[in-house]
């Protein structure tokens, strides 16, 4: 059964396209059928100079069949040079959807499937990262590349990601941070959701991969002796010791991506704010920047009938619970790890004590109690 690793980021210029390439290459290294998808408008073609007379999209309008897209036999790998075609499998319709899962159902023999997806949460972007089964999210140590990787792994949350997680630091300074770095973050992710969370690996900072990239060649193939290599052989170990045979194949990753409706994933509540940034959380490293959907959320029927202030009221306080829960789990870090995250005693006992101070002030508040009785008012009117 193929194995499909979808390969993604928040940002440009993570090095995701390079990853994917090189990560194909070391696979192939270890005597694995490897395929390679650009999917990520052509910058696989870009990256390795190849011309490829079609992609997906000429597939897509009947120009050519699969067969005529695979690149064969590129340094042991096969590349389908897929280009902004993937991007409209989730708008197709009906009939070439079926056409296309029964033409990559025919291509099932490879051991993987790598796919290079496009950096950031478009629609399109995140269809693919769903039906994927496994995810490498692509980040770096510090404290704000992990925030956005925590933004896409609650937006996966949100929208029923059943797939593992895999966190990969690219061009980290050590290996030493970069753990530290995905076992905060992996920690805090397994307090605040149920998301498969896989502690990858890094790929060291190596001046060897910018000598590749000038020449427009992988470094993997270019220079399989370099930091950068020796790293991403040991990534290419963990993910053969994790594979799944039980995982569904690329003919039902293709089926579940033309199955995905675009206007129905939850988006728009996962925007980045200031929220926790003013907190002065963010600068000790915990992850959890998000604001509440006040607006813009789609409504069944029965939602629709309720009046704008008392959806908007709703919508705080089902958003309550989940914040409540992540601010538990921030507590509990700041209080377990206080040393690792730069947070000294007394700044914890401060926060204590202000929260202490802070009781004899707070007024309860029931929501539920609230809506039920401004329902009632609303009927009466």
């Amino acid at each position: 059964m193929s194995i499909v690793i979808t390969v993604t980021s928040w940002k440009k210029n993570a090095g995701k396209t390079n990853v994917s390439v090189n990560l194909a290459l070391s696979l192939a290294g270890q005597g694995q059928r490897v395929c390679l998808v650009g999917g990520d408008s052509g910058f696989v073609n870009l990256f390795l100079r190849l011309s490829p007379e079609y992609n997906l999209e000429d597939m897509l309008a009947g120009e050519c069949s699969l067969e005529d897209i695979i690149i064969r036999d590129y340094h042991g790998i096969d590349i389908i040079p897929a280009g902004p075609g993937i991007e409209m499998v989730s708008e197709l319709e009906s009939d070439k959807r079926k056409m296309l899962a029964k033409s990559f159902a025919e291509i099932n023999h490879y051991d993987y499937f790598i796919i290079d997806a496009a950096a950031g949460t478009s629609p399109a972007n995140m269809a693919l990262c769903l039906a994927s089964p496994e995810l490498i999210l692509l980040t770096t140590p510090e404290h704000a590349a992990l925030d956005d990787a925590y933004t896409i792994i609650k937006m996966l949350a949100h929208n029923n990601y059943d797939g593992s997680v895999m966190l990969l630091a690219n061009r980290s300074e050590n290996k030493t941070s970069a753990r530290s770095s995905q076992s905060r973050l992996i920690e805090f992710v397994g307090m605040t959701m149920d998301v498969k969370m896989i502690q990858l690996g890094a790929i060291l900072d190596d001046p060897k991969v910018d000598e590749a990239i000038e020449e427009q060649t992988p470094y993997f193939w270019q220079y399989p002796d370099s930091e950068a290599s020796r790293c991403l052989k040991n990534i290419t170990k963990n993910i053969m010791k994790n594979r799944d045979e039980e995982i569904n194949g690329f003919d039902h990753f293709w089926k579940a991506l033309t199955e995905i409706n675009l206007d129905t994933l939850k988006l728009s509540a996962l925007e980045h704010s200031e929220l926790l940034k003013n907190s002065g959380l963010h600068a000790a490293g915990i992850f959890g920047n998000e604001k509440l959907p006040l607006s813009g959320a789609k409504t069944d029927s029965s939602e629709e009938r309720i009046s704008p202030d008392l959806a908007i009221l709703s919508q705080i306080a089902e958003n309550m619970g989940s914040i409540s829960k992540e601010l538990g789990a921030i507590k509990k870090i700041l209080a377990d790890h206080s040393a690792e995250y730069g947070v000294h005693d007394e700044v914890y006992g401060v926060l204590q004590q202000r929260e202490k101070d802070s009781v004899s002030n707070l007024i309860p508040l029931n929501f539920e109690a609230f809506l039920e009785r401004h329902k009632g008012r609303t009927e009466e009117k």
